[in-house]
């Protein structure tokens, strides 16, 4: 290795060591035996390649990161070979202590809020924001959580994903077309009392068990009551003069939480589909709110064939109910299908999609 190369690896080592002691708590010398993936991206024009390079135990110190960075030559991949470096919490973690955020704009955040942040600059004037909280806290509360703190700071929403991976400071960001140099803008002065925030969030509910929730069994009828809905926006504050088509989905997903209903993703991308049908939003702008909002599905299946049913479905219940009702019934729906079913009004030999335009067509 030719000595000036080496001169360079040895200062951003040092310059690494450094920066990465912001996470202090978080990625090492963390109490509560988190683990994370290693991964390494590489972005080649639209190609992206992604390597899972080994997992690090949260529990150690700087001192053991520093030498999982050299025993896998961190270091030379990020600088020569333009490896971006990331850290992902391991899908199999429950329990957490912290919470990850990006896409932050300091525009969008306060004083206040600026204290329990972290920030690290990932380009210029983007950060992602790391945000240690007083205790572990379940799975479901860190979503609920996350997802609040999204809406609230105008985050980017697919760090809501469980296993969205992060940059460490101290290394270089080649996702873009000039190489940038990730490193801490500002610490955090506080933790954040996760509680307090969840009370806010979720008021009736008890919390701060450290256990994930108990799922209940769901009655059809508990399920198709959202006569509290309306409160309960207003409660959060989203129950505006001016309807926020990018508010509405975390909306309904809060009441459900509150409920402490089992969470049916596709039941919620319905009703949110109703809200946005008796607005008068086009089907092209609903596609477009419903992939801002579910970029985790769209990123993995059909998302031509999947929204094509969830909408005709929303429209059917549109075309059958509104304005009689203002909120989406999920039991009301099945029973109309099930009825036409029993009906002879549904040809099996068809596709759903087909079967749910000739049911609206016949309204």
């Amino acid at each position: 290795m030719r000595s000036d190369l080496k001169s360079e690896l040895k200062i951003m080592e040092f310059d690494f060591e450094n920066e990465v002691k912001a996470l202090d708590g978080i990625i090492f010398n963390n109490p509560s035996a988190i683990f994370f993936d290693v991964v390494l991206i590489k972005y080649d024009n639209n190609d992206t390649k992604k390597f899972a390079l080994c997992k690090w135990n949260g529990t150690k110190n700087l001192r053991n990161l520093m030498r999982m960075f050299f025993e896998k030559n961190i270091f030379y991949k990020n600088l020569v070979k333009h490896e971006n470096i990331y850290f992902a919490v391991t899908p199999k973690t429950r329990l957490l202590n912290f919470i990850w955020l990006d896409d932050i704009r300091l525009e969008n955040v306060s004083e206040s809020q600026l204290k329990y942040m972290t920030l690290i600059e990932t380009s210029s004037g983007n950060f992602q924001a790391w945000i240690k909280l007083d205790k572990v806290y379940s799975e479901s509360d860190i979503q609920t959580l996350k997802k609040y703190l999204i809406l609230k700071l105008k985050a980017d929403k697919a760090a809501a994903a469980k296993i969205q991976p992060m940059r460490l400071p101290g290394v270089y960001s080649y996702k873009h077309t000039e190489p940038f140099y990730v490193k801490v803008y500002k610490t955090a002065e506080r933790e954040l009392n996760g509680e307090k925030l969840l009370k806010k969030i979720r008021p009736g509910k008890k919390q701060g068990s450290g256990k994930p929730a108990i799922e209940r069994t769901q009655s059809s009828e508990e399920y198709s009551t959202w006569k509290k809905y309306s409160y309960y926006k207003s409660e959060l504050k989203l129950d505006d003069d001016t309807f926020n088509p990018e508010d509405e989905r975390d909306a309904i997903v809060r009441y459900v939480e509150y409920k402490q209903w089992p969470t049916d993703e596709n039941r919620i991308d319905i009703a949110y589909i109703y809200q946005l049908l008796i607005r008068d939003y086009s089907e092209n702008d609903i596609f477009l709110y419903l992939q801002q909002a579910r970029q985790d599905l769209f990123d993995k299946h059909d998302a031509a064939d999947y929204f094509e049913r969830t909408f005709l479905k929303a429209l059917l219940f549109k075309k059958l109910f509104y304005p009689t009702l203002k909120l989406y019934e999920h039991r009301l729906l099945d029973e109309y299908i099930e009825e036409r079913k029993k009906n002879g009004d549904w040809d099996f030999g068809k596709k759903v999609t087909e079967n749910l335009r000739d049911l609206i067509s016949k309204i």
